[in-house]
């Protein structure tokens, strides 16, 4: 394994953790126990957190997955690569519903409240990981969808780049912009628009 492939795996595995967000939110709800009261008396707050262990355990996830996110983003507001002109572009962003319909609501659909579905759960999340990392699936993120990036897939103005590179950025992009970029994998770049 090259060594240069250990960084953009990470980056790999915390965009997918990323993606996770909005499934641990979900699964919070889901799991939550909203008694606070037994016969008429209040149950004490150990008694609540020891009811909600799991989804104090989903909450933790979610908060970790948000600062993988700020963490991301302070990383890409260094210096990028030098610009290229955008020669051709495509709006990918109906990527980010598939990946919510096809694998983030039905994962929140499961019953995590049993044990066993619990660690079905588990085991679906991953070998989903490890399928949207191999994939190169991993930008499709409806986290960050959220937060404003959009999906793209471009040709820029170099004759050694003859494939479509597919993009995540803040920016609105259009033809003839020129754009900064961090290489995230061999076609798939962070991109921003020149400033």
């Amino acid at each position: 394994m090259n060594n240069n492939d250990k960084p953009k795996r990470s980056l790999k595995v915390r965009f997918y953790i990323i993606s996770l967000t909005l499934l641990f939110i979900l699964a919070a709800i889901g799991t939550v126990d909203a008694q606070i009261f037994s016969n008429g008396k209040f149950i004490g707050l150990y008694n609540i957190l020891l009811n909600n262990i799991i989804p104090l355990i989903f909450i933790i996830c979610a908060i970790i997955s948000a600062s993988l996110c700020f963490l991301i983003r302070f990383k890409f507001k260094g210096s990028l690569n030098p610009s290229y002109k955008v020669t051709s572009i495509k709006n990918e962003n109906f990527e980010v519903m598939t990946f919510l319909a096809t694998y983030i609501i039905p994962l929140a659909c499961i019953n995590l409240v049993e044990t066993k579905y619990l660690i079905i759960f588990i085991i679906l999340v991953v070998i989903l990981g490890v399928f949207v990392t191999k994939m190169n699936l991993y930008m499709a993120n409806p986290t960050l969808s959220l937060l404003g990036y959009k999906l793209y897939s471009i040709t820029v103005d170099d004759p050694k780049i003859t494939d479509n590179v597919f993009v995540i950025t803040r920016d609105e992009i259009n033809a003839d912009d020129k754009i900064e970029w961090l290489e995230l994998d061999a076609n798939r770049w962070f991109v921003r628009k020149e400033r």
